[in-house]
């Protein structure tokens, strides 16, 4: 078989696709003049058992979701993610994947990315790609399962260091354009432990922490101002959710009143951006940057 004409995809064993997916991927490729230095990449959505979930996990599968449908239209912000596709020809030309990395997918992207002096890029696909989200046998398992996974994709920090030392290293690559990259790369992965901490109990520690600034008229009115803030982000909450139920494939739930009630699980919010996402990433950061060893659990979905 010529590789000039194959594409690679990843998925994962409880990838469903579109059915329309590998037609606008066979379209893509060859209408694209550059299809051998390209990825593409879809929305991956965690809908296959969507309400079969504990409500945690399905408030983190709903905005997790809605993030990567969002990305799609972000350009270089854009990175080949979970499942992707790319050229059989470029996965040759850089080296296949590395074998001693957990967190493969922003590793072969940004090696592809700095081999071929930074003209690579994701293409979105848009169409949706649904995943299973964490599910056991008992509901307490199930929590412990998605604990799990948001561990092993913080692990994904570990490869900073080396993003960071291409763009040092690395000759005849737009200075901008690796800039960008790395920029939005290192923030997303930096803010991930505490960015909890600072949309939910910041406005209000600081003026504990500091008695002076408590008694300026900012840091009087600033838990005021905060909480305006933050209810004002309501307005955005009843959009993504009218988004989602709409991208949502219907007819999935049994029960039409849990489909109803469904966003009085917001209410949650608090408590999972904690324990399922800040908590995880905290403790995956601190072990790697100790020095401990990182161990692969696979997700357990049933």
């Amino acid at each position: 078989m010529d590789i000039d004409y194959l594409t690679v995809t990843t998925a994962d064993a409880d990838t469903c696709f579109d059915f329309q997916f590998l037609s606008y991927l066979t379209h893509s490729f060859l209408t694209d003049e550059k299809r051998y230095n390209n990825f593409w990449q879809s929305a991956t959505v965690d809908h296959n058992n969507f309400w079969t979930v504990p409500a945690p996990n399905r408030i983190f599968s709903f905005f997790s979701s809605l993030w990567r449908t969002g990305l799609l239209v972000q350009g270089d912000r854009l990175i080949a993610t979970s499942t992707y596709s790319l050229s059989f020809k470029l996965l040759e030309r850089i080296g296949f994947w590395d074998t001693d990395v957990i967190p493969e997918d922003y590793r072969i992207f940004f090696k592809a990315f700095y081999k071929l002096g930074g003209d690579v890029k994701a293409n979105p696909i848009f169409l949706k790609t649904s995943l299973d989200s964490p599910l056991s046998h008992t509901y307490l398992r199930s929590l412990k399962t998605k604990y799990h996974q948001v561990r092993r994709w913080s692990y994904g920090v570990s490869d900073d260091p080396l993003f960071i030392k291409w763009w040092f290293t690395v000759p005849n690559v737009p200075f901008i354009k690796k800039t960008k990259i790395l920029y939005h790369v290192l923030l997303d992965h930096f803010m991930w432990p505490v960015n909890w901490f600072i949309l939910t109990i910041f406005a209000n520690i600081i003026t504990l922490i500091n008695p002076v600034f408590a008694r300026t008229s900012l840091g009087y009115n600033l838990p005021v101002i905060a909480r305006f803030i933050l209810s004002s982000t309501i307005v955005a909450l009843i959009v993504m959710i009218i988004i989602d139920y709409r991208n949502r494939p219907k007819n999935l739930s049994k029960s039409k009143v849990r489909e109803i009630l469904f966003p009085l699980e917001f209410v949650l919010m608090p408590i999972v951006g904690f324990f399922l996402n800040a908590l995880p990433a905290i403790i995956s950061h601190t072990q790697i940057m100790l020095g401990r060893k990182m161990e692969y659990k696979v997700t357990e979905k049933i």
